[in-house]
């Protein structure tokens, strides 16, 4: 069984797109132990609502992609996991209902909130430059061949990423992450030397 309960994002959508005021929630959670949490909850606006939804979407990305990551000091390894963690646990156990939060969030905020998807942005940002980190470690190290762009390298999996899920979300095809962890994993073993 999935260690989260998949959470909704078709309420941030809702409470952003809504022609009313929508700040006024019953909030209901799943903790990893299945136990049902039912709270009233208040947000000032429509947007304090959506960073609620940003937080706690972060917090089970985070518990989940780099779950696993602390233990190898391998650089390229640290990114292998990365992607199986997203792909796989992520994306393959439905934690969050109706596809990747961040990805859904891209789509629907798209020329409708520039504060939103900065913020969002900002997130992708921070991995590109830890999957940067990584790569110019492996680099220090001599894993890697001379010349990379190491910023065009961590983008390009982060969109293929991005990628995977809005065709996974589509039909749920198993094979699209397969293929596109298959596809990481010998696009990172070209780089090597």
């Amino acid at each position: 069984t999935p260690k989260y309960k998949p959470i909704a994002t078709t309420c941030a959508v809702a409470a952003l797109t809504s022609a009313r005021t929508a700040t006024d929630f019953v909030c209901v959670s799943c903790a990893p132990s299945s136990e049902l949490m039912i709270t009233e909850c208040h947000f000032n606006s429509k947007e304090a609502l959506w960073y609620a939804f940003y937080d706690e979407a972060m917090r089970i990305w985070r518990d989940i992609v780099l779950e696993g990551i602390a233990d190898t000091a391998d650089p390229l390894e640290r990114i292998q996991i990365l992607i199986e963690n997203d792909i796989k646990h992520k994306l393959g156990n439905q934690v969050f209902e109706g596809g990747c939060f961040f990805h859904s969030m891209l789509v629907e905020l798209s020329g409708q909130s520039a504060a939103l998807s900065s913020h969002l942005m900002r997130g992708f940002d921070q991995l590109a430059g830890l999957l940067c980190a990584w790569l110019k470690q492996a680099d220090q190290q001599g894993q890697l061949k001379e010349n990379l762009d190491f910023d065009a390298i961590a983008r390009y999996i982060i969109v293929t990423l991005n990628g995977a899920a809005a065709l996974y979300a589509c039909n749920r095809d198993s094979a699209i992450l397969d293929q596109t962890d298959h596809e990481l994993r010998f696009y990172i073993q070209q780089l090597q030397k």
